[in-house]
């Protein structure tokens, strides 16, 4: 029934098709523990920014050294001890750029930068380019608060040479105000941004006689992970990457991203390397040849308040989980010509992408996008299920993928033929179970109450989610399909609850899928249009689901209210987890 292709498989056309068999074969546990650590091992260092010296050893609570050049140079000492931990003093703030590189920690007993203290406070890091700087693997941060207005970069890690960076862990931070200069007397979270001036919160700055904008995606955020070697130094990549229970606010791009420059094929269309094909059999990381995606990325139980524009970003990444992160007020600073989501994947294989809450992410300033979540291209063997997203003005979801320009090479780097333009593999993605609730802008109905689609997304399954619609926009979207000229095929709509609290006329507006399937689906208050629309000859009409509304959306736990209480309606609809209010953190 199903073509194999690597992990996954491809439906053939005109083969039947089953949601419920993609569920069985995505679905699985959130299998991951980062390792423990034997601390009688390690030689430990102390740091007091108030009452420390560093004429001091370092080596006891009274003795400690002060400055973020010395913890710098303690880190280094990895080469000579089998294990190091450099401890900062709680509520001492510590000025100054912290680069942890040069040094080399074995697997077993990595690099720790953590606290110590009675202190209520995590010891704080005020930086001015990029606050702390991570360059080697097996190294763990944590317990931090990293902040600098100034600064382009929260925790910034990227490989200082070609080849793996593995095993780096970033728990429990809190990692704020960067490159976000904060003027106005009220929390940026409390404050509505068409009262701001958004240029003066990221100013443009000057370097060698140049002006350059401080929004930038990949390298500008709160805690950016991005193998940036050049080409001269051949490709990098990250393996085995924790994202813990951070909390990252106000910062002017990105709040959480793990990103390739090293992995350019059909659909991504950027990058270092010289493209032969998705595996690993012809990579020749020192001759920049080959394909180099991140691997084993683990982003759970985060928040991100407040980012000027993308909240979390997991790209180029084979095996990832992305569950229990929250993102309010994403797109904050939005501007003409930027597209920015709250939670979403790109380029990615064999991810389980599940109980995360994204909410309240803001349209303005002409900027587009604007979806609480988004599968991007290249996307495959992605399980979106039971997540919740609500009062997004770009919409629920946005699913997209593209053509780009490939150039293909042989294993010995030469091209092979003209560069061409092909589309992205996109393929096995199922969207059930979710939650999505009063999402979409009353100046522009085609923000979709549920999903968008933009350009060629085809095989596609969304079964058994919940869609409650905003009273407020007359005629909104359902469905909504852009990109005039690009065209979609296999989406089936199964099982899925469409409700509106009183009547309203929603509509599809999904010109450009050329096949798809409505298939026993539950409509109530929805108009007569949508329905109609969808061609549902099984639909389920007139039925009220009995949804009670909550008089507060926040929080995840409040998924469980839109669960249909009417036994008859609960044919349709989401079938919630009963463990997904459980931290899926085992070192908790």
């Amino acid at each position: 029934m199903y073509y194999e292709e690597t992990n996954g498989f491809i439906p053939q056309a005109g083969e039947e098709t089953n949601a419920e068999e993609l569920l069985a074969r995505l679905d699985k546990k959130s299998e991951w523990n980062v390792p423990q650590i034997d601390l009688s091992k390690y030689r430990t260092y102390y740091f007091d920014a108030e009452k420390g010296d560093d004429k001091n050893d370092g080596r006891s609570e009274k003795t400690p050294k002060r400055s973020v050049a010395a913890i710098a140079q303690a880190a280094k000492t990895c080469k000579k001890y089998a294990g190091v931990r450099l401890l900062l003093k709680r509520n001492a703030v510590f000025e100054g750029d912290l680069v942890l590189g040069d040094f080399e920690a074995d697997e077993k007993y990595p690099l720790i930068v953590s606290a110590y203290g009675d202190g209520e406070k995590r010891p704080v890091i005020v930086g001015k380019e990029c606050t702390l700087r991570l360059t080697a693997g097996n190294a763990r941060i944590c317990d931090l608060e990293i902040t600098g207005k100034e600064a382009l970069q929260g925790i910034y890690v990227t490989p200082a040479k070609c080849g793996a960076m593995k095993n780096i862990v970033i728990e429990n931070c809190y990692v704020h105000d960067i490159n976000f200069d904060w003027i106005y007397e009220t929390k940026a979270c409390d404050t509505d941004p068409d009262t701001i001036d958004i240029e003066k919160v990221c100013p443009e700055y000057e370097a060698d006689g140049k002006t350059y904008s401080r929004y930038h995606f990949r390298n500008h955020g709160g805690i950016i992970l991005l193998n940036a070697t050049t080409e001269n130094e051949g490709a990098s990549w990250l393996e085995n990457v924790y994202i813990l229970d951070n909390t990252v606010e106000n910062v002017a791009r990105t709040g959480i991203t793990v990103y390739s420059r090293w992995s350019d094929k059909a659909g991504v269309g950027y990058g270092f390397n010289k493209f032969v094909d998705d595996t690993d059999a012809f990579n020749a990381p020192e001759r920049s040849i080959g394909y180099y995606v991140h691997k084993n990325v683990v982003c759970v139980g985060n928040t991100v308040v407040c980012a000027g524009g993308d909240a979390i970003v997991l790209s180029s990444v084979d095996t990832c989980i992305l569950e229990h992160n929250v993102s309010y007020y994403a797109n904050y600073l939005g501007r003409v010509g930027y597209w920015n989501a709250a939670i979403w994947v790109f380029n990615v294989k064999d991810a389980l992408f599940r109980y995360n809450e994204a909410a309240y992410t803001y349209m303005r300033y002409g900027s587009e996008d604007a979806q609480g979540y988004d599968l991007d291209n290249a996307c495959r063997n992605v399980l979106f299920r039971y997540n919740y997203a609500h009062h997004n003005e770009g919409g629920g979801l946005l699913m997209c993928n593209n053509k780009t320009v490939v150039k293909r090479h042989t294993a010995e780097g030469e091209l092979i033929g003209e560069p061409q333009k092909e589309m992205g593999a996109w393929y096995n993605n199922l969207v059930c179970d979710n939650v999505f609730v009063y999402n979409g802008n009353p100046k522009n109905p085609l923000r979709s109450a549920f999903i968008t689609i933009a350009r060629e997304v085809d095989w596609v399954w969304l079964w058994r989610n919940t869609v409650v619609l905003r009273d407020d926009i007359e005629n909104q979207s359902v469905v909504n399909t852009e990109d005039v000229g690009r065209y979609c095929r296999n989406h089936f709509y199964e099982k899925n609850l469409f409700y509106a609290p009183s009547p309203v006329n929603a509509r599809l507006t999904d010109e450009m899928i050329l096949k798809r399937t409505y298939e026993g689906n539950l409509y109530y208050n929805v108009g007569e249009e949508f329905p109609k629309a969808a061609k549902d000859e099984n639909a389920v009409s007139g039925v009220d689901p009995k949804i009670e509304i909550p008089a507060d959306f926040r929080g995840y736990e409040k998924i469980t209210a839109f669960a249909a209480r009417n036994s008859f309606a609960k044919i349709a609809g989401a079938r919630l987890d009963p463990e997904s209010k459980k931290s899926d953190n085992p070192n908790k």
